[in-house]
């Protein structure tokens, strides 16, 4: 569970670090209306990972109570977790794009940018 966490927030942290740095950087080439709407998947992700986070402590208690199994548990987390970082790898794919042809980004910035973009959409 915890690395599927990871999984969750180190795109949102990515999101925000490309958000800085359009923001630091001015326009030269960030698609402001699609960083914003990044920023908007980053809040929905933030309440769902929240969510995620009180569902697992109910369904703790669920198990230690007996009133359902650890792998009943663990489908339900399951379900959710998968849901939540598909939407982030989604976020970190838009504010790739959203930043990508920034005239401040060397070249060797863009490919890593291309690069990451590419490793998220071959990442289960």
């Amino acid at each position: 569970m915890n690395t599927n966490l990871r999984t969750i927030f180190l795109p949102l942290a990515l999101v925000g670090a490309l958000g800085g740095f359009a923001a630091g950087c001015g326009d030269g080439g960030v698609d402001t209306s699609k960083l914003e709407d990044v920023k908007k998947q980053g809040e929905t992700i933030r309440q769902d990972a929240a969510k995620l986070q009180d569902d697992a402590k109910q369904v703790q208690a669920d198990i230690q109570s007996g009133k359902i199994s650890a792998e009943e548990g663990q489908k339900k987390l399951e379900a959710q977790t998968k849901e939540i970082e598909a939407k982030a790898k989604g976020a970190t794919s838009d504010a790739i794009d959203a930043v990508k042809d920034n005239k401040y980004l060397s070249d060797d910035d863009k490919k890593q940018l291309e690069d990451a973009q590419k490793q998220l959409t071959t990442t289960p």
